[in-house]
């Protein structure tokens, strides 16, 4: 499914966080936290998000939370791949 809609950056620090007002109309509207903080092995990056406005605020946050997680690990992996160099899953297309 295509959702031709917008993100906006709210906030921004480099190197450590990028804050994000995601449009994902019919839905609704969400806000993304991305941070990056240095580990022992390079950097550990986390994804925190929930709904902000409309129709999905509607779904009890467990829920909701359960879906995005699942969406933001997938997410989190394909980045992994993409920095690490490697090849992900046979379903997953690096380019696009």
């Amino acid at each position: 499914m295509l959702l031709d809609d917008t993100t906006t950056v709210v906030n921004y620090s480099p190197n450590s966080r990028l804050e994000l007002q995601a449009r994902a109309w019919p839905a609704g509207e969400a806000r993304v936290v991305i941070t990056v903080s240095p580990d022992l092995h390079g950097c550990t990056v986390t994804i925190t998000e929930d709904a902000t406005n409309g129709p999905a605020l509607l779904v009890p946050k467990p829920v909701r939370q359960a879906m995005l997680h699942w969406r933001n690990s997938e997410t989190l992996q394909r980045l992994a791949y993409l920095a690490e160099n490697r090849e992900g899953p046979k379903h997953f297309n690096q380019e696009g």
